[in-house]
């Protein structure tokens, strides 16, 4: 019986198949995916560990980012790691108060 082998996204197919929101960039160091939107890492991901930090509610567009790359990377929701400081919208001129 043959073992299924893990595929683990390379940096060309990250960039060819993730769709990234306005001013959101990747980058990847020593195995780990992290995504930056505007000043702030919003999404952090371990391909060898399968664990993912999420910088929740900075704004509802870095939202839309990390749960495309949720969906991308298909993250189990047990994997993933809420990293946010608690305040919401802190990062969006629209919703600061």
């Amino acid at each position: 019986m043959q073992q299924a082998k893990t595929l683990t996204p390379t940096s060309e197919s990250v960039e060819v198949g993730l769709k990234m929101v306005k001013n959101a960039s990747i980058f990847q160091e020593r195995g780990v995916y992290f995504i930056r939107h505007y000043k702030t890492i919003i999404f952090a991901f371990n391909t060898e560990s399968g664990l993912c930090e999420a910088n929740w509610n900075c704004s509802q567009t870095s939202n839309r980012q990390i749960r495309n790359a949720i969906s991308f990377f298909n993250i189990a929701d047990d994997n993933i790691v809420d990293v946010s400081d608690g305040s919401k919208w802190a990062y969006s001129g629209e919703f600061s108060y």
